[in-house]
């Protein structure tokens, strides 16, 4: 499960950097928004995260940011959405732990359960209110955060660990 905990917590940083990269970096001036070039941009967002043939399946008609934000954001079954991403975090957080997904043992799961209560409900509406590339930067730190906890749960030590001096053992 420690695989899949890094798996999902990667898979949702890079989504969110893919995507904020477009909608920032990328951004066309307002009369080229949904042109030709801001929709093959989209698609090859689409792409670079193996989506565009999902998308393709559930939303039909021309590749637009609200449309392809709300598939790589909320989605709860395409595995590579932010959101199934961090579902599937909790859970195996949950299942190395032995705790229920109702409550949390330690701060990992309490983080990754706060972000995917907020996933759960939040509409690309509210995201793009808030701002995109805002929201975005909050879900990579709750991410990073997220990454810091499980770290001093499960590597970090409190001992010192002396090296032995290099003049140990010679002889002058």
């Amino acid at each position: 499960d420690f695989i899949r905990i890094g798996r999902f917590l990667e898979r949702a940083d890079n989504t969110s950097r893919i995507l904020d990269v477009k909608y920032h970096l990328l951004l066309p001036s307002g009369e080229k928004v949904g042109g030709n070039i801001d929709t093959v941009q989209w698609m090859s967002v689409l792409k670079s995260c193996s989506a565009l043939e999902a998308y393709r399946k559930i939303y039909v008609g021309q590749v637009g940011p609200w449309k392809v934000a709300e598939f790589l954001i909320t989605h709860p079954e395409f595995p590579r959405s932010i959101r199934f991403s961090v579902e599937s975090l909790d859970a195996a957080l949950h299942r190395i732990s032995g705790s229920p997904e109702t409550n949390y043992a330690n701060e990992a799961e309490r983080l990754s359960g706060r972000l995917r209560y907020d996933l759960d409900f939040a509409t690309i509406g509210d995201i793009f209110e808030y701002g995109l590339h805002e929201y975005l930067t909050l879900i990579q730190k709750r991410l990073a955060d997220i990454s810091s906890a499980l770290f001093e749960i499960y590597c970090a030590t409190n001992e010192t660990i002396s090296a032995p001096s290099i003049l140990e053992g010679r002889s002058a």
